[in-house]
């Protein structure tokens, strides 16, 4: 069974699009860190209770979104490895073909 690799389009439609979300999604973050942190610089609460109510919003988020980050920047770099590789392979084989004709 033969093995077909669009790697051109995984690299325009799938890497690229993941390239965005990406920047989209720590766009996103900075945005609700930002709304979070005015409950302290806008003094909308003061004290150790807004302290709280800020840490209890960034430290978990904070965590699950570097992770998330982290993972999908994994993710597309192995993509971005797989597609690099296919299309050596296929320059390879390419080039063989043409030799032996």
């Amino acid at each position: 069974m033969a093995l077909n690799v669009k790697y051109t389009e995984i690299q325009t439609n799938v890497i690229q699009k993941l390239s965005e979300e990406q920047t989209e999604m720590v766009s996103i973050y900075n945005e609700m860190t930002n709304t979070v942190n005015r409950i302290l610089e806008e003094r909308y609460m003061s004290g150790k209770a807004a302290n709280s109510y800020v840490l209890e919003f960034t430290d978990p988020i904070s965590e699950i979104f570097e992770s998330l980050n982290r993972n999908l920047e994994d993710y597309i770099h192995q993509l971005e490895d797989v597609c690099s590789e296919f299309a050596r392979e296929d320059q390879e084989l390419s080039g063989m073909l043409h030799v032996e004709s």
